[in-house]
């Protein structure tokens, strides 16, 4: 394989640095060193990168070759990825600069799915019309704030409202419900990032007779389901026990919920 490179470090006059003006994806790497859904993670960010007409000049057939080189070389195993790619600054002629960290996996799969998350409503409004919202960018310090207040109330995560008073998404997940036998997940124009494992889910659950819907949920729609989970890239398929004081029943048997959970695990080694 050709050997690619890649950086540690960032320009002062870089637009990533100045601004927040990078994108990124996270990821796991599994047991066997494999990433699930890869090549879609790159679709998102290359899309991202055409959106925002980042001065790329990395093929993304390249990219995904660097990506898979430096688990290789690393010998990553069940390890948490984020690839980087900041803006650079055109008028000073700084290229886009591609990084990579690592960190331990922080979550725990099976108690995740024993124990379920405890959702609190988020204080601030997501802009539904907001350009940056639908793209996995560094500007994330409201997601970062949000997500700390959250915590430090004892919740797992918080869950955002739009200006139309419609449910989007928590601080780092994608949101599903259940309602008398159906699926239902917020519409992309709600105001979130087009999820990796959602567009999963929305595209299998009819293998599973699964009747999947997308579209703009009131508030009261969400706290009268019946099940609840959340979904990304890294923590995979939780279900969400409670939203303040509204309870679910993620864990009933052959829930909707457990039927995914069960689909999802035979893609974990």
């Amino acid at each position: 394989m050709e050997s690619y490179s890649f950086s540690d470090s960032i320009s002062k006059d870089d637009f990533g640095f100045l601004y927040g003006f990078s994108l990124f994806e996270t990821f796991l790497v599994n047991r066997e060193g494999s990433v699930f859904l890869l090549a879609q993670h790159i679709d998102r960010l290359y899309g991202s990168i055409h959106f925002f007409k980042f001065d790329m000049d990395i093929k993304k057939d390249i990219f995904q070759s660097m990506i898979i080189q430096y688990i290789h070389q690393n010998m990553l195993q069940n390890k948490v990825v984020r690839v980087s790619v900041s803006y650079g600054n055109k008028a000073k002629n700084i290229k886009p600069s591609v990084s990579f960290s690592v960190r331990d996996n922080p979550y725990c799969y099976s108690k995740l799915c024993e124990k379920g998350l405890k959702l609190t409503m988020a204080s601030s409004l997501r802009v539904e019309n907001s350009p940056v919202v639908r793209h996995k960018t560094a500007n994330y310090l409201e997601n970062y704030l949000e997500g700390l207040d959250a915590k430090q109330r004892g919740f797992d995560d918080a869950l955002f409202i739009n200006t139309q008073g419609e449910i989007t998404e928590t601080t780092k997940s994608n949101l599903f419900f259940v309602k008398d036998n159906v699926l239902y997940t917020p519409e992309i124009e709600s105001g979130i990032l087009p999820g990796i494992i959602r567009d999963w889910i929305i595209k299998g659950s009819g293998d599973l007779g699964i009747n999947c819907i997308t579209g703009r949920f009131p508030l009261k729609t969400l706290l009268g389901a019946e099940e609840v989970f959340v979904t990304n890239s890294v923590m995979g398929i939780a279900p969400v026990a409670n939203i303040d004081n509204h309870s679910f029943m993620c864990f009933k048997e052959n829930s909707i919920t457990k039927r995914l959970i069960q689909e999802y695990e035979k893609y974990l080694v």
